[in-house]
């Protein structure tokens, strides 16, 4: 009995190491996808909205999900307001509790002006009415419902920014990310010395081609020279 359970924990955990999971406490890791195409000119507010976004690091958590957000940077700088059900969202803070703020959006939106509610940004601690600030976050079914001062009921779009994840998995996301990026230089240089290796037998067999005419343009010329010292 004791090794047919020990046979199915090795099967379940093959299993969980293959899904990207080694326990029950262990995250998926998820990376966006790199910037594609050429940058278009989007306006100063939205590319200072992305690097105040961006302030958080990059790596943020949402359940057991990882996501490093940081290679679709370029993405919202090229006028993009979400990748992949990331939103891009800045505003000026309305008003601060403890689960989040309320934000008065002024970008990626179609009416300026437009409420939302952000869960868990970053250094909530540091969030002050009227400041101006910007988050990568995911947007939630359900809207969020607060009083106004005069006590009517309001609801607004909800967003989650997620969490700070364990150093662990930002080292693993780097390491990753350098892994690939080895193996894109090593590509690169692989195309570069095949590229260089076919632009040299090209030049090479052009050169044998016209030392082997101008061999032969010799040859006819010398012939032709002797065939008439013979005639005189």
């Amino acid at each position: 009995m004791l090794a047919r359970l020990t046979a199915l924990f090795l099967i379940l955990s093959a299993a969980a190491v293959a899904t990207g999971q080694t326990n029950t406490n262990a995250v998926t890791l998820r990376v966006l996808p790199h910037s594609t195409g050429n940058l278009a000119k989007v306006s100063r507010l939205q590319t200072e909205y992305v690097d105040f976004a961006y302030l958080a690091g990059g790596v943020r958590q949402w359940g057991n999900e990882v996501v490093d957000l940081r290679p679709a940077k370029p993405e919202f700088y090229n006028g993009r307001s979400q990748v992949e059900g990331f939103y891009l969202i800045g505003g000026n803070v309305i008003s601060v509790n403890a689960e989040g703020v309320l934000l008065s959006t002024d970008m990626d939106f179609t009416q300026s002006g437009k409420l939302v509610f952000l869960f868990r940004p970053h250094r909530l601690e540091w969030k002050v009415d009227g400041q101006r600030m910007a988050v990568i976050a995911k947007k939630m079914e359900a809207p969020y419902v607060y009083k106004s001062a005069g006590g009517a009921r309001k609801t607004v779009e909800a967003y989650d920014c997620g969490e700070q994840p364990e150093n662990k998995w930002i080292l693993e996301l780097n390491a990753r990310a350098a892994a690939e990026s080895e193996k894109k230089e090593a590509a690169r240089k692989d195309a570069a010395a095949k590229y260089n290796a076919a632009v040299k037998d090209a030049a090479d067999k052009r050169m044998s081609e016209a030392k082997a005419r101008a061999e032969k343009a010799r040859a006819e010329r010398e012939a032709k020279e002797k065939a008439e010292k013979e005639k005189k």
